[in-house]
């Protein structure tokens, strides 16, 4: 992790500089050299640049696709509290992209991004409770965190995010409906709204 003085902004610079290349932002886009940038940055600790270079690898985009080498770069990330690497992980684990497919693991995965208000990560808890994938069906829970990803998601996600909501409310009591409201806004109100 760099922590000398300048350091950090160096850091930024360099991500800054593969954004550019990635978006073609005042130059011609070029995956290669924006993948070149992020693996600077990458290498100092930067943890957006470990998830865009991960994204790269994972994606196979100016670099040859390697899944080991997108989890590494993810890992790296995530456990610096990078909230889209670590629903990135849950991905890789859910659909056993370079590691064995390993449910609980993606939920786990899942679950640390969703407690740090990554709304796609709280989705996709919502869904694995929902359909008993990774931890025990629980309608309430996938409601709760289905009722937390609404709100702290834009409004086309807003959209997706009833349709699951509905299908929960047909399977579940009024009382089991009124808990996961309860409990959604027990952890908005603790955790706050992050939009």
């Amino acid at each position: 992790m760099v922590s000398q003085g300048g350091g950090a902004g160096r850091c930024n610079g360099l991500v800054q500089h593969g954004d550019g290349y990635d978006e073609g932002v005042g130059v011609e886009r070029d995956a290669e050299r924006a993948a070149y940038w992020w693996r600077q940055a990458a290498e100092r600790g930067n943890a957006l640049a470990q998830n865009y270079l991960g994204r790269a690898y994972h994606d196979g985009e100016g670099v040859s696709r390697d899944y080991a080498l997108a989890l590494l770069w993810y890992r790296k990330a995530a456990e610096q509290g990078d909230a889209q690497s670590q629903s990135n992980l849950g991905f890789m684990y859910q659909n056993g992209e370079g590691v064995a497919r390993d449910a609980s693991q993606a939920v786990e995965w899942w679950r640390k991004a969703a407690e740090l208000g990554h709304a796609s990560a709280q989705y996709n808890l919502a869904v694995a409770y929902h359909n008993g994938e990774g931890v025990m069906e629980d309608f309430v829970e996938s409601h709760k965190w289905v009722l937390i990803a609404a709100a702290n998601a834009s409004a086309d996600r807003q959209r997706k995010y009833s349709l699951l909501r509905e299908a929960l409310a047909m399977k579940m009591t009024a009382a089991e409906i009124a808990e996961a409201e309860n409990r959604a806004g027990k952890w908005l109100d603790s955790f706050g709204r992050k939009r």
